[in-house]
């Protein structure tokens, strides 16, 4: 793919300076750019209706008053092993993590 965008020969190699040159995300913050991407529709009612199943929302969880009850926020779901590793968990994870540096750096 990275041939075809630079338009290079089949045969030239690819070196780090090519991708530098694309100013593309590291592997790592794509997956999480796609996850609260995701998560996004989710809260705008914009994904499928599967997707909508695997978030649930705080208020169904416990009915004490919470920082993310009162904004639509999701229940981190109950996971053994390697169900850290699911999507819902770790983009529930995730855009907890986003919500919380947003906040501390919209504070400042």
């Amino acid at each position: 793919m990275i041939r075809f965008v630079l338009n290079l020969d089949a045969r030239t190699s690819i070196r780090k300076e090519h991708f530098n040159h694309l100013s593309w995300l590291p592997v790592e913050k794509r997956v999480h750019h796609l996850m609260l991407c995701h998560v996004f529709k989710v809260r705008n009612n914009l994904a499928l209706s599967y997707m909508d199943e695997l978030f649930v929302s705080q208020d169904t969880v416990h009915s004490y008053n919470t920082r993310f009850s009162d904004k639509g926020g999701y229940g981190l779901p109950k996971v053994k092993g390697s169900g850290s590793k699911s999507f819902c968990f770790f983009s529930v994870q995730t855009m907890e993590q986003f919500t919380f540096i947003f906040n501390n750096n919209k504070a400042s």
